[in-house]
């Protein structure tokens, strides 16, 4: 990844941290919402067929997420927004049936997860005093991690896959749609997201004795439906 790229993100939570200090000041509004919900992977990262190098076998997880949002003074319904995600997707049986895991006596299975911190803007359009639509686009630098695999044989452990992790620039487009009650901010939520990591996995096998590593690229999209949470901090 280069210099640049990694810099991005940087700016725009900067930029995010900046707006919600000068909309405090200004007392005009922003606001800091929790979010729980689904992650339905999509394509490649959804198929169960283990034949497929680009399959990711992954099944419908779950997210969470914390977002600090910030109208930018005088800019029109214009607002900044920083986020911190993390989502996690388990791998269904169809793939472990197809790659033969469930052939073996015992096994275990770890999950895929996408994490880390994006920034980015959104544009806010009031139908009414209490409720709005937010369309948003997001950049950031996440951490992606494989799944873990252990197979056994009775108690013997045959073949280990640790987890590998790949920062990996990533993208969102969403929309949010939310009614203001007072101070508090009821949100749903919905995200498209975007990302392609390239892993480096180390795969050892104690019947022969033996270490093989091997890298491949992963894309990772997922359909994220969230419901929100929020506090309203100053006045519009």
């Amino acid at each position: 990844m280069t210099r640049k790229t990694i810099t991005i993100p940087f700016v725009l939570a900067f930029l995010a941290a900046s707006t919600v200090q000068t909309t405090f000041a200004q007392e005009y509004n922003f606001s800091v919402s929790v979010g729980l919900g689904t992650a339905t992977p999509l394509g490649e990262f959804a198929s169960q067929d283990a034949d497929k190098e680009s399959s990711g076998g992954a099944i419908g997880g779950s997210c969470f997420d914390i977002e600090l949002k910030g109208l930018i003074p005088n800019a029109k319904g214009l607002g900044s927004i920083f986020m911190l995600k993390n989502q996690v997707n388990s791998v269904g049986k169809n793939y472990l049936d197809d790659a033969g895991v469930t052939a073996f006596d015992e096994y275990s299975v770890g999950s895929w997860v996408l994490s880390g911190y994006m920034g980015g803007a959104f544009y806010e359009y009031r139908t009414s005093e209490k409720f709005f639509i937010q369309p948003k686009l997001m950049v950031g630098a996440l951490t992606a991690k494989t799944p873990s695999i252990n197979l056994f044989g009775g108690n013997d452990l045959l073949v280990s896959q640790n987890p590998a992790s790949s920062t990996v620039f990533s993208s969102l487009l969403g929309i949010d749609f939310g009614v203001d009650l007072g101070r508090f901010r009821l949100q749903g939520q919905y995200d498209f997201m975007f990302a392609k990591p390239t892993f480096n996995v180390v795969v050892e096998d104690y019947i022969f004795n033996t270490e093989e590593v091997y890298s491949f690229s992963q894309r990772m999209r997922t359909y994220n439906v969230k419901f929100s949470v929020g506090y309203n901090f100053g006045k519009r």
